[in-house]
């Protein structure tokens, strides 16, 4: 089987086996979004969203934007799940982090006391934090 017909064969198939799960149909829409079949991946996104979907949705979905260098697109979605939920310490601190990633400094240190405030317990939002000052993005 010639690799093109693979991938439109197995994804056609993980699409299937997603079935009405959320967090998979992201996942697919992953792949082809980041895999260079935007319209697909998309099409995907847009079909969760006008569904009965919860904001962590919205949010997988920023992080595709992020990973596929959309800053703007990610910005705009990962903003609509923070007004939703302005207490998630970890949401926070990633979203910080890309911020400052991004050279805004002030905004960064905003989202970050923010996020301290709201869990200043979680190792992972702190180490969010830290990386971002070193240059390193959140892990996904």
């Amino acid at each position: 089987m010639n690799p093109i017909a693979a991938v439109w064969a197995l994804l056609g198939l993980a699409l299937k086996q997603a079935e009405d799960g959320s967090w998979e149909r992201i996942g697919v829409g992953r792949v082809y979004y980041l895999g260079g079949l935007k319209a697909e991946g998309q099409a995907i996104f847009d079909r969760v969203l006008a569904g009965e979907h919860d904001d962590g949705d919205v949010y997988r979905i920023a992080r595709v934007y992020r990973e596929a260098g959309e800053k703007e697109k990610a910005g705009a979605m990962f903003e609509r799940y923070l007004a939703g939920n302005p207490n998630d310490a970890r949401a926070l601190s990633e979203v910080g982090a890309y911020t400052l990633l991004d050279g805004n400094h002030e905004a960064a240190e905003r989202l970050f006391d923010r996020s301290f405030a709201a869990e200043h317990d979680d190792m992972w939002a702190t180490l969010q934090a830290a990386g971002a000052y070193l240059g390193v993005a959140p892990q996904l």
